[in-house]
């Protein structure tokens, strides 16, 4: 049953979990990620780096020194970053890392990663539209006061 609740959430959040032992390097992905990701069971992350090829390079860099962190220090992550589907779609998503601290041993990572491209979308073209409008506002307040207008 508990697998269920899982499999529904996960449906519904459009996003799946993982978690990646750091002693062994073993990765496991669940049903929900490999769809997120376009890969079939089993041909999606057998390794770090493939994991890690799904993302841009400049989500790989804040991924990797999110890693380096937890390894580090046991601190978890949060990051809103694009990635790119095995059928080349870029997608933003939202990924969540967790530390598990083991006696003698590397951390255990676990997480999830979410589907936001549709939010963070609407958020980046919200925030240009609000950039665009303050430099217009600039741009007439200078020309008023340099030609001596109200």
């Amino acid at each position: 049953m508990h697998r269920i609740g899982i499999e529904v959430l996960e449906r519904s959040a459009r996003g799946g979990t993982w978690w990646y032992d750091l002693e062994t390097e073993e990765i496991f992905w669940s049903e929900g990620l490999c769809r997120l990701f376009g890969v079939e069971r089993g041909e999606g992350a057998p390794d770090i780096e493939s994991a890690l090829s799904f993302y841009t390079p400049e989500a790989r860099e804040l991924i990797v020194s999110a890693i380096a962190r937890a390894r580090e220090t046991g601190d978890g992550y949060n990051l809103t970053v694009e990635m790119c589907r095995a059928d080349g779609k870029r997608r933003y998503v939202q990924t969540i890392g967790q530390a598990e601290m083991r006696e003698g041993k590397a951390p255990l990572l676990a997480g999830a990663v979410l589907d936001v491209h549709e939010q963070t979308r609407a958020r980046n073209l919200r925030q240009a539209r609000e950039r665009r409008l303050l430099a217009e506002t600039r741009r007439w307040r200078t020309a008023c006061e340099n030609a001596g207008l109200g």
